[in-house]
């Protein structure tokens, strides 16, 4: 009886039999069928190993062990009682005796010699290379080496259970350069010797090899944690490198069976598995076609529509935002976008002609839209479905698979975007909640493009990360995004527009205003304004205003108080009488900050809160200057009824995008890339742009058949 530290479960025991080859096949097959059809089976091991010398030998769970001894106590012939019957080794005459041992499995299997039995191998290593393909001859004359992916050899069948492929494409997702493929020669079981395999593995560790990881094709996986363990203590017998460790030095497991491969895997990337899966699926070509696509944004937009009120329930409890917000930041644009791709996409999906030079005649070239293959998609938390959903809609539009990462700093709009996610094809779209560690993780993997939004500083790991795989990324970052006004700006509409495009969701916005540039002779009116229209916003007290949202937590709270009780040397307002900052309410009052230093942390940092500067300056050109000293801004808004003002802002500095005379609104229009530009982030997605950025222009040219 034994018991695998090993197992995913936490425990599994099973009862050996053996029996002598010979006279006993009948037998056998009967008490292999009894214990199947009871489903204590667990792994056999036929007669025809009698050339090797393997006795046949019947593994059953131990729950299941009784039943089958009462079966085989009522069979006829020499085989006896389970309990009395001799060993094999003290059996005469050539009659045919059945033995059980109730000793640890690795002991009762027999020697080195006599190995472990089960259908196939594959032992990956780009490494496997620099051994000589006559030692894994002596480590199981059986192998067969191939190249790339498993297949029979000498006309053996592969089993029905195993997908070669996608056991492959598992492995490469795993970041392996080369997979090579191991198979017995013909149909049946096979022996291994863990002491030689355990020598190979040593040589391939002397070549630099790390890890080597073998997979079994085998549904008894139980039993192959036991010869992990003896090819482990082959390896201590064998002094390799790592001692008592030496699972950790082989990166744990180094066995694995096809019945554990869609589990995490310890140490490795526990999502490796989902991507084989997406890549799988993507291989199928069904996310190509136009009907998948559209069934599948037809889908998203139904449940988009019956979700509103969980949608708006949802942020208001991770943000506390008004109903009103919600619908207009997170749900009506993400409406628009399915509208205009599924308007489009019959077009959108069609070759594109391209001009053919005369020289090139007869012919005709085009560019063929293509899908990059499976994306990873992380979103961010101050918008985390609007953001999620419009990634999404744009990687199916483009006919890719992907993994959508929420922002765990919003759990209830996470588990939403996962229930609704859930409604579309989860054979290629699939939804991954967690926090620091899950994204960690996955950014490990190979992805075919990445699309993330968030902060300056994550966006530099996600792109490093990206770099290990060559994989193209979509930053869309952030960064301090200002409001140039100058002074034939117009008051009466300034006030509600700039204000809206600050304190909108707290000021967590990514295209937020961050602060405001105006000249000296406007100064005062323009502060005036701001204050008046700030207090027809949410009154006297902020705290009371149901139109005011929170900050998304503590952290960002004391970030947020750091940087207004810094020395930014600037004078700060905020209603007079109303509610001031309360931590365990996340709440801070919207706040003017007059001319604080222009090198204080609060002018250097992002705010992304509710804290708005002023800076004064004396003319728009300075104002330029002001711009052009710092990081490019995601966006820039310019309020002036002045047209060469508005074209010499927007001719002179360089943002990821503009309003004029307005904020925030660049974002919503589906017909408008919207992306950053250097620290604000690298490429662009919405509407048109989204589907050309996750997809891979292919050009092509065709040439006529005829001289």
């Amino acid at each position: 009886v034994w018991e695998s530290s090993r197992s995913r479960t936490a425990s599994r025991r099973a009862v050996l039999f053996e029996w002598e080859p010979g006279e006993t096949d009948a037998a056998f097959e009967l008490t292999r069928q009894r214990a199947e059809d009871d489903g204590s089976f667990l792994w056999s091991r036929r007669s025809n190993d009698g050339a090797l010398g393997l006795p046949p030998a019947l593994a059953v769970r131990a729950e299941g062990a009784e039943r089958i001894r009462a079966f085989l106590a009522q069979q006829p012939g020499p085989h006896g009682d389970p309990k009395d019957a001799p060993s094999s080794a003290g059996s005469a005459g050539g009659e045919a005796t059945m033995q059980e041992t109730t000793e640890p499995v690795h002991r009762a299997l027999g020697s080195a010699e006599r190995g472990l039995s089960f259908g196939s191998l594959s032992l990956t290593r780009d490494l496997l290379d620099s051994s000589p393909q006559g030692f894994w001859r002596r480590v199981a004359p059986w192998l067969s080496v191939g190249a790339d992916r498993p297949r029979p050899s000498q006309g053996g069948p592969v089993p029905a259970r195993v997908n070669g492929q996608r056991v492959l494409g598992q492995l490469r997702a795993r970041g392996f350069a080369k997979v090579r493929g191991l198979l017995p020669h013909g149909p049946g079981s096979c022996a291994l010797c863990p002491e030689l395999l355990a020598a190979g593995i040593a040589a391939l560790r002397r070549h630099g090899a790390h890890p080597v990881w073998i997979l079994a094709f085998d549904e008894a996986w139980e039993l192959l944690h036991i010869l992990q363990e003896r090819v482990f203590a082959a390896l201590e017998a064998a002094n390799v490198s790592g001692g008592q460790n030496i699972g950790t030095a082989l990166t744990r497991p180094i066995l694995w069976t096809t019945s554990e491969l869609p589990a995490p895997l310890e140490g490795e990337g526990q999502f490796s598995s989902l991507v084989s899966e997406l890549r799988e699926t993507f291989e199928t070509r069904k996310t190509t076609e136009v009907s998948w696509r559209k069934e599948q944004l037809l889908k998203l937009k139904e449940t988009l529509l019956a979700f509103q009120d969980d949608i708006v329930e949802a942020i208001m409890a991770d943000m506390g935002r008004p109903r009103a917000e919600i619908l207009v930041g997170e749900w009506a644009f993400v409406i628009a976008e399915l509208d205009m791709s599924l308007k489009n996409l019959a077009n959108w999906t069609s070759p594109t002609k391209i001009a053919q030079p005369l020289l090139q005649q007869p012919g005709h070239s085009a560019l063929l839209p293509m899908p990059k293959g499976v994306m990873l998609i992380i979103s961010p938390w101050n918008y985390p479905i609007g953001l999620s959903l419009a990634g999404v809609v744009a990687a199916i539009a483009a006919g890719n698979c992907m993994i959508v990462k929420p922002s765990e700093m919003a759990p209830h709009s996470a588990k939403v975007v996962e229930r609704i996610l859930q409604t579309l094809d989860q054979e290629a779209v699939r939804v991954v909640l967690g926090g620091q560690d899950e994204t960690t993780e996955l950014l490990k993997l190979r992805f075919d493009h990445i699309l993330f939004t968030g902060s300056v500083n994550v966006g530099k790991i996600v792109m490093r990360a990206a770099a290990e795989h060559l994989t193209p990324v979509t930053l869309e970052l952030g960064g301090k995004s200002p409001v140039i006004i100058d002074e034939s700006a117009d008051l009466a509409t300034l006030g509600n527009r700039l204000l809206w495009g600050k304190f909108m969701n707290c000021g967590q916005t990514c295209i937020g205003v961050d602060y405001v540039i105006v000249v000296e002779s406007m100064r005062e009116k323009v502060v005036a304004i701001l204050k008046e229209t700030l207090l027809s916003f949410y009154g006297q007290d902020p705290h009371a205003s149901t139109s005011f949202g929170r900050v998304i937590n503590e952290r960002h709270w004391d970030r947020l108080q750091g940087l207004l009780e810094s020395n930014h040397g600037g004078q700060a307002w905020s209603p007079e009488g109303g509610t001031a900052a309360i931590r365990s309410e996340r709440f801070i009052p919207p706040t003017l900050i007059e001319n604080p230093e222009v090198d204080s942390r609060l002018m250097k940092e992002e705010i992304f809160g509710p804290l708005l500067p002023i800076i004064t300056v004396k003319s728009v050109d300075d104002a330029i200057k002001f711009v052009n000293a710092r990081e490019r801004p995601l966006a820039l808004y310019v309020f002036s009824k002045n047209s060469q003002t508005v074209d010499k802002v927007l001719q002179n500095t360089t943002s990821g995008g503009c309003c004029v005379n307005d904020t925030l609104y660049h974002f919503v229009n589906p017909h408008l890339p919207f992306g950053g530009v250097g620290h604000s982030g690298m490429g662009s997605y919405h509407g048109y742009a989204g589907f050309k950025e996750f997809s891979h222009l292919k050009p092509v040219v065709s040439w006529s058949c005829s001289g």
